[in-house]
């Protein structure tokens, strides 16, 4: 049963490469905690994994959310190790899974620059219908910055400012900050955007804890701000 398989794993993984192929086999299995837990000890295995990252890579369309997010996690991990490239780990973009899409977008934006050349498949998210991937998707812009590359979206993250998600709309902000000079044009926008958003309105308002801390980093950029200067 799964609970037998788990404990397996875990020695199985311990045990080093010698037993990666009877892994490998699990990512097959018909049942999709097995699954997980086979690509969950794979990420254990250091270098001794990647010799199997493209079929990992492959876990993109399995049919359960939980499995196609572990495989992207790895699959992140094995990109920004260049076991990998970018793109291997893009494709699971188009997941229909609004969690799967934000774990992507999280490791494409610890990849930096590194993931210029997919800006624009980053970029389409940020019209997504769930909030939490628009949000990763601007931070995703917003880390790989500079001229010719995020820059080219500014416009767009500049329409991030009028989200109908508190968290998103702060996380424009910084984006649009960050990128500097290369968005100057749009210095009068963050600048009205920020001082609409004072933190006494989130306390009359009675926001909670999240949207507080929202407005907590809004504050420290404003106090930052001679904006783009």
């Amino acid at each position: 049963d799964l609970s037998n398989a788990v404990v397996a794993l875990a020695e199985l993984s311990g045990a080093s490469g010698l037993h990666i192929a009877a892994i490998v086999g699990l990512l097959c299995d018909e049942d999709c905690g097995v699954r997980k837990i086979a690509i969950e000890a794979l990420s254990q295995m250091g270098t001794d994994g990647t010799a199997y990252a493209e079929l990992v890579a492959c876990c993109h369309s399995d049919d359960d959310c939980e499995v196609r997010a572990a495989a992207a996690e790895l699959v992140g991990s094995l990109c920004e190790d260049g076991a990998l490239p970018p793109g291997a780990l893009v494709r699971f973009l188009e997941d229909e899974d609004g969690s799967v899409r934000r774990v992507v977008l999280q490791r494409l934006s610890g990849m930096g620059a590194g993931c210029a050349r997919h800006i624009q498949a980053i970029a389409d998210l940020l019209e997504d219908d769930e909030p939490d991937v628009r949000k990763a998707a601007v931070e995703a812009l917003g880390a790989i910055g500079g001229p010719g590359s995020a820059a080219d979206y500014a416009d767009a993250l500049v329409d991030r400012l009028c989200d109908e998600d508190a968290a998103v709309r702060v996380a424009a902000a910084w984006a649009l900050r960050g990128l500097g000079q290369a968005t100057s044009t749009h210095a009068e926008a963050v600048d009205h955007f920020l001082r609409a958003h004072e933190t006494e309105e989130a306390v009359e308002r009675n926001w909670d804890a999240d949207r507080l801390a929202d407005m907590e980093n809004l504050e420290r950029l404003m106090r930052e701000c001679a904006l783009f200067a």
